[in-house]
């Protein structure tokens, strides 16, 4: 509460790196460095004042919790100025691979796409390939994706730039890119943000990973996720406050939302990640424990538009989608 300025992403790195996901903030916290801590899988609790000025300043900047002195007066507040179907903070959308359902998956022109139709972040996959240098493919083979055949790691990446992307024969084809592309692409765009996920089979990415980090100054604009979780473990040897998402195909149920928190919480702090979680038909009682705990749920991938509108007002942290076009019309 002593603060009064900080910066926003230093903040929750320092947190990240002490064990804690929730950052407990003082009212004069800006909507912008909120949104900021919250696109990093992390979740901001404001430490609302006295009155109704200071409670209504706190939820319109969208926190994840309140923590406030007159909770009656917060609950009168919701009842007065916001209806059912208001949203008050806003719902991630993460271009899978990309815009695949308009573009070739995992290319510069994919990626593009996808922000311009509307999502606030882009994943792609990363292999580290016979240099040393981050390619991005998600197949262990380059066979479905492109015009060439081989396992994806033993070219160098040279020679998979001879190669193009020529996935969706309705497409124009496009060029394979490093992870170095899409980082000359988006960085000093902070509405451009990248969620990379690691494909890589041992750990042997890791430095060289945070080496391009480094280099371009793009912690802020990124996450990382993994199915192994010994990937996450490696990359915060070099950056122990980075953000990381472990996916998982566990099992939630809405008719029993306390064994799914449990569920949701082992993988959560077992691992000190955001809850990455296979879409399963589970909806709001799952998603609200999860938020009173300061776990953010980021599922994928939503490729049924009905599941997409019905998450988008449920309380996820973020939809990974093929199709980011069904949030280009949405108003902020």
């Amino acid at each position: 509460s002593a603060l009064t300025s900080f910066n926003p992403e230093d903040l929750r790195y320092e947190a990240l790196e002490n064990g804690a996901r929730v950052l407990i903030l003082p009212e004069t916290v800006s909507k912008k460095d909120v949104t900021l801590i919250q696109d990093g899988f992390s979740s901001v609790w404001i430490q609302a004042g006295e009155g109704m000025t200071s409670s209504v300043a706190a939820i319109n900047k969208g926190p994840y919790g309140i923590v406030t002195p007159n909770r009656s007066l917060t609950n009168d507040i919701y009842a007065t100025f916001y209806p059912r179907s208001t949203m008050i903070r806003r719902t991630n959308v993460i271009g899978h691979r990309g815009n695949p359902s308009v573009a070739q998956e995992n290319t510069i022109d994919g990626a593009l796409k996808a922000y311009a139709n509307g999502a606030t972040a882009v994943e792609n996959d990363i292999y580290l390939v016979a240099d040393g240098v981050l390619m991005v493919m998600h197949d262990k083979t380059i066979d479905r994706t492109t015009n060439g055949s081989g396992n994806t790691v033993d070219f160098t990446s040279p020679q998979l730039k001879q190669y193009v992307v020529d996935y969706n024969t309705a497409l124009p084809t496009q060029p394979v890119p490093s992870l170095e592309d899409f980082f000359k692409a988006v960085k000093g765009d902070p509405e451009k943000r990248l969620v990379v996920e690691i494909k890589h089979t041992n750990t042997a990415f890791a430095y060289e990973l945070k080496r391009m980090i480094d280099k371009y100054d793009i912690l802020d604009q990124m996450v990382i996720i993994a199915f192994d979780e010994n990937n996450l473990v490696a990359i915060r040897q070099y950056l122990p406050g980075v953000a990381v998402g472990l996916l998982s195909y566990a099992t939630f149920d809405d008719a029993n939302p306390a064994e799914s928190t449990q569920l949701a919480l082992e993988i959560a702090q077992n691992n000190l990640t955001g809850c990455n979680p296979k879409y399963t038909n589970w909806g709001k009682a799952t998603i609200q424990e999860m938020v009173y705990r300061g776990v953010t749920i980021w599922p994928w991938t939503i490729n049924d538009q009905n599941v997409f509108d019905k998450l988008m007002v449920e309380g996820v942290g973020g939809i990974t989608t093929n199709y980011s076009q069904w949030s280009a019309n949405y108003v902020e």
